[in-house]
C-alpha cells in the first residue's frame, strides 16, 4: 500500500526547546553541541550552519516543509529484510549501519509491557525512514553531550505491505554529527524487527 498520508507534526526538528542557554551562539535558530573536538551548530528546520562561526542563518531554499516523501523506500528495506545483512541487538545497543535488518529484543516492565532503546549518530544531515515490523511504537530524542534530550518528531507514518516481515514505516529529519536515541514500544511484542535507511 502506497498511501502516504499521515501524521504529520509542525515541530521543529528538534521539537521543544534543549537545554542552550543565552550565551548560545548559535540560537534563536538552533544549539550549540559543545564537543571534544569542536563546538557546532545544529540548526532547525528552515535554518543553515554559518559558513563561519557559530551562528544558524535563516535557509533561503526552505519552503517550510512539514512531511516526507517516503516513495519506493519499503521496497528496498523489504529486499534486505529477506537478503540480509542481519544483526541482532540489546536493549541499550547501537545501530548505526543503513541498510541492515536488525533484531532487537524488547525488555519487559513491570506492567507486562516490552520496550527497548537504541542508539544513532546520523552520518547525513537528511531524512530517514525507519520500516519496522508490526505493533511496535516509536519515539526519538536528540541526546545531548553535555547531557539532556529533546524529542525529535515523526513527520509520517505509512503502513505498508511490501513484505510480511515489514508493516510500518516512520519518517523523520535527522542532522549529521548528532547523536539519537529510538525508543521502542511499549509493546506485547517480544521483539522487532526494523531497517534504518536515507530517503533519497
Amino acid at each position: 500500500m502506497r498511501s502516504a498520508a499521515l501524521s504529520v507534526t509542525l515541530l521543529a526538528a528538534c521539537g521543544a526547546p534543549g537545554p542552550a542557554t543565552s550565551s548560545d551562539p548559535c540560537t534563536p535558530g538552533g544549539h550549540v553541541h559543545r564537543e571534544p573536538l569542536g563546538d557546532w551548530c545544529h540548526c532547525d528546520r528552515g535554518f543553515l550552519a554559518a559558513r563561519t562561526g557559530l551562528a544558524c542563518v535563516r535557509d533561503p531554499a526552505f519552503t517550510g516543509r512539514v512531511t516526507l516523501d517516503l516513495g519506493a523506500s519499503e521496497e528496498r528495506a523489504c529486499w534486505h529484510a529477506a537478503r540480509g545483512p542481519f544483526a541482532v541487538q540489546g536493549d541499550g545497543s547501537r545501530v548505526d549501519q543503513f541498510l541492515t535488518h536488525y533484531t532487537l529484543a524488547l525488555s519487559p516492565r513491570s506492567d507486562g509491557l516490552r520496550v527497548a532503546t537504541v542508539g544513532y549518530r546520523a552520518a547525513v544531515s537528511a531524512p530517514h525512514v525507519l520500516t519496522a515490523s508490526r505493533g511496535v511504537n516509536l519515539s526519538l530524542l536528540e541526546v545531548f553531550s553535555e547531557g539532556g534530550t529533546r524529542p525529535v518528531p515523526v513527520l509520517v507514518t505509512r503502513a505498508t505491505t511490501a513484505c510480511q516481515q515489514l508493516s510500518q514505516q516512520f519518517g523523520f529529519e535527522l542532522a549529521a554529527r548528532a547523536e539519537y536515541r529510538l525508543e521502542f514500544g511499549p509493546s506485547t511484542q517480544p521483539e522487532v524487527g526494523f531497517v534504518l535507511d536515507q530517503v533519497e
